[in-house]
């Protein structure tokens, strides 16, 4: 064999790993944004699931204690694994995306949640683990069931519903944003 045939092997060779290595390169980048992409959030969302368990109070059920930034409707998610309480989630929930924008900065997780995040008309804190560790499915649905008994869950939410629980207005931010916005649940 002729030294020519030789490298044209190995320059064959290298450009099909080049070919492959680009290829993993692009499915894992695929695979991240996947997963790691606020992915938007609909109202079959705040319904339960095989692994969650959905509350959903209007103001005056979950206030923030009269708060400038307070949402009209707020959803906590339960995540679970059949027995426990493995996470925890607070959607807040505002009349449009501008509005979450506005509120996103002035709302502070403090010890209530780890993190914030806002996706689309939703400001959404990630509970510490403290608020829900050792807490079991069955006393969060017995929770659930007095809070019915009282009238105190919006059971019948979807798309329409922030429209029946009125308008938030835009508050003024400068002069709220000297008080420390804690938010309790």
């Amino acid at each position: 064999m002729s030294k020519k045939k030789v490298g044209d092997k190995n320059r064959t060779k290298t450009l099909i790993m080049m070919g492959a290595s680009f290829v993993v390169l692009v499915v894992v980048v695929i695979l991240i944004v996947t997963i790691f992409w606020n992915k938007p959030v609909d109202s079959c969302f705040f319904h339960d699931s095989d692994d969650k368990i959905v509350i959903t109070m209007d103001k005056e059920t979950a206030s923030i204690e009269g708060s400038a930034f307070e949402p009209y409707i707020t959803h906590m998610v339960y995540y679970h694994d059949g027995k426990n309480i493995t996470g925890l989630e607070a959607y807040y929930e505002y009349e449009s995306e501008d509005v979450a924008k506005a509120v996103y900065d002035y709302l502070k997780p403090n010890g209530f949640a780890d993190s914030k995040y806002r996706n689309g008309r939703f400001v959404v804190f990630k509970v510490n683990k403290s608020k829900y560790e050792g807490v079991t499915v069955d006393e969060i649905k017995d929770e659930l069931e007095r809070l019915k008994q009282i009238d105190a869950v919006i059971l019948d939410y979807d798309e329409n519903t922030l429209g029946k629980y009125g308008k938030w207005y835009m508050p003024a931010f400068e002069e709220e944003a000297a008080v420390d916005e804690t938010p309790e649940t």
